[in-house]
């Protein structure tokens, strides 16, 4: 699932198991995918990047999703 966390922070949750290499191929997918979009704003094309942060959640580790955020952040 997703969803937006403050500003400009989205938030992507995948419920099950992905190694390592999965959840990074996942990102790379997104940034890649953001990074080819051909956007325009008042007929000047602008470029978007993004930076993704991978943290995993389990339960036992967290009491709460932003201390899950604050690990993905850094």
């Amino acid at each position: 699932s997703q969803s937006r966390y403050g500003g400009a922070h989205l938030v992507a949750e995948f419920n099950g198991k992905l190694l390592d290499e999965s959840r990074e191929n996942v990102a790379e997918r997104i940034r890649s995918s953001v990074a080819g979009l051909d956007l325009n704003y008042m007929s000047h094309p602008i470029k978007v990047t993004v930076s993704i942060g991978i943290a995993t959640y389990v339960i036992e580790n967290f009491e709460t999703y932003e201390e899950l955020i604050k690990i993905a952040d850094e």
